[in-house]
């Protein structure tokens, strides 16, 4: 049987290559580190030693010096003068004491004589003169720097020793921390992206300076940036093709302002901005977060709802104002008919069919409007709409021979009702019919367009102000002579009908465009 110590490691046991290099990293750092502290402690002991050397040599001189000086007040005061010159020099420079040793061998002593004395002869007038110094001082240095060595080397040692037998205990802690660090780093980074992949709405993540960190896919998709595009680092301007979006960030940012559900219109799209700043413990700026929605399908179902709610209620006051008129007028034709069975000359005949005849449009005006105001029931199928356009543009094209009328595009199948949709396409081609006339000929260009169904209806006919195509759409405003300004209100009603929108746009000479544009 293999003894557990010795039993090889199975793969699922066996350490892996990132942990053998964080291993093999902290016993490297530890040994640089217990290398690095031996070093300054030999650094530190040579340094203590030179300046006790240096020291000591400093000492040596001027004790040379003071026993020549000694030597000196002794050829000039002789062996008389020894007493005043060690009381001059005692407790200066260590002198312990002084001895004169005559020529005819009689010592003069003033001071010690023995103990820890360091002793300099010279040679004097009178005799041999030595100088004695208190040793202590300089035993006691040297004393405290063998024994700051020793305890250095000692403290060295053990600290060597034990650093080598807890390193394994170091390292397993160490690397136990690091795991778990990951770990919780691993953890938090999932649940990131798991959260910012399930957000449904925008989510940009800024740093202090403004550079985009990252945008979510749900925010790429609004902002219509590419799903691979690498945005880490790039500026705010760069990176979101939005001007107006990136402009109202970028001022944010630079303001320290937050934004709470600011709405920015960028072209077609509109979004509800948020911003929030992140900052740390200590109150440092670390970045900024921005949650953004596309609010666009909203604002177009509220646009779409008040132009269905306008419409609807024009809708009821032309019904009443129809019906009187219809009532009133009905009326006035009875009596015209009455005068004539009285018996009229010529003149009053032609009066009364002039009168008939401006009450016959002013009826055909009053019909229309019953029909705009009139509830509509789809009876909704599926309609090919380059078949209905090109049989309502051949219908015109075969009473006004001066106008081209062009159908390109793919065949575009929508659910709809198909007579309706006829009424509404037949008073758009036919604006554009007459637009094209009032200006002496020209053409009529209708291009089909799915995902989503689209109808372009563009002429180079007498054109419009831009600023009139939202009076253009209510009742009885109309830029042609003639027209009763119903059909435009009308094709308007039915497009909201089918669950569409209608818009007009243009200028004076340069033609007209009619653009219709279904739910995919």
């Amino acid at each position: 049987m293999v003894p557990v110590a010795d039993a090889p490691l199975t793969p699922r046991e066996a350490p892996s290559s990132g942990d053998l290099g964080f291993r093999r990293d902290v016993r490297l750092f530890l040994s640089f580190f217990a290398g690095f502290l031996i070093a300054i402690n030999f650094a530190l002991l040579l340094f203590l030693r030179t300046s006790l050397a240096r020291s000591e040599e400093a000492s040596d001189r001027t004790r040379q010096l003071v026993a020549d000086a000694a030597a000196d007040a002794v050829n000039r005061g002789g062996a008389s003068s020894l007493d005043a010159l060690f009381g001059f020099l005692r407790g200066r420079f260590d002198i312990a004491g002084l001895e004169l040793q005559s020529r005819d061998g009689k010592p003069v002593t003033a001071g010690a004589r023995g103990g820890a004395l360091d002793e300099i002869t010279r040679l004097a007038g009178p005799g041999t003169l030595r100088v004695r110094f208190d040793a202590a001082p300089r035993r006691a240095a040297r004393r405290t720097f063998y024994l700051t060595a020793i305890i250095s080397i000692a403290a060295t040692s053990l600290a060597g020793v034990l650093l080598l037998l807890y390193v394994p205990r170091i390292t397993g802690e160490l690397k136990r921390l690091h795991d778990l660090e990951k770990t919780r780093a691993d953890d938090l980074e999932r649940v990131s992206r798991a959260l910012t992949r399930s957000l449904t709405s925008g989510l940009i993540a800024l740093d202090a300076g403004g550079a985009v960190v990252d945008i979510n896919q749900a925010g790429r998709e609004i902002l219509h940036i590419d799903h691979d595009a690498a945005l880490a680092g790039r500026a705010l301007e760069d990176a979101v093709p939005l001007p107006a979006f990136a402009a109202t960030l970028r001022r944010a940012v630079s303001e320290g302002a937050v934004l709470t559900r600011v709405e920015i219109g960028d072209g077609d799209t509109t979004i509800g901005l948020t911003t929030v700043p992140l900052r740390n413990e200590s109150d440092e700026l670390l970045g900024y977060l921005a949650l953004f929605t596309d609010l666009t399908p909203i604002r177009s179902l509220e646009a779409r709802l008040q132009e269905m709610t306008t419409l609807a209620q024009l809708g009821e006051i032309s019904a009443g104002i129809a019906h009187e008129f219809r009532s009133s007028l009905s009326t006035i034709l009875g009596y015209m008919k009455l005068a004539r069975r009285g018996g009229i000359d010529a003149v009053a005949e032609g009066r009364l069919q002039s009168a008939e005849k401006e009450a016959a449009l002013l009826l055909a005006a009053i019909e229309r409007l019953l029909a705009f105001a009139r509830p509509v029931e789809l009876n909704a199928e599926p309609v090919e709409l380059h078949e209905l356009l090109s049989e309502q543009a051949k219908q015109l094209a075969d009473h006004a021979p001066d106008v081209e009328f062009r159908v390109d595009g793919p065949r575009v199948v929508i659910n709809g009702d198909r007579v309706l949709l006829a009424r509404a396409f037949e008073n758009l081609l036919r604006n554009a019919h007459d637009a094209v006339r009032q200006k002496g000929g020209g053409s009529v260009a209708v291009t089909l367009a799915d995902a989503p169904p689209t109808v372009v209806i563009a002429d180079d006919g007498v054109g419009l102000e831009p600023a009139d195509t939202a009076r253009l759409f209510l009742p009885f405003q109309s830029n042609k002579p003639n027209g009763f300004g119903m059909g435009l209100p009308l094709a308007k009603k039915i497009v909201l009908l089918h669950g569409g929108t209608l818009r007009l746009a243009g200028e004076p000479g340069k033609g007209a465009v009619a653009t219709v544009e279904f739910a995919a």
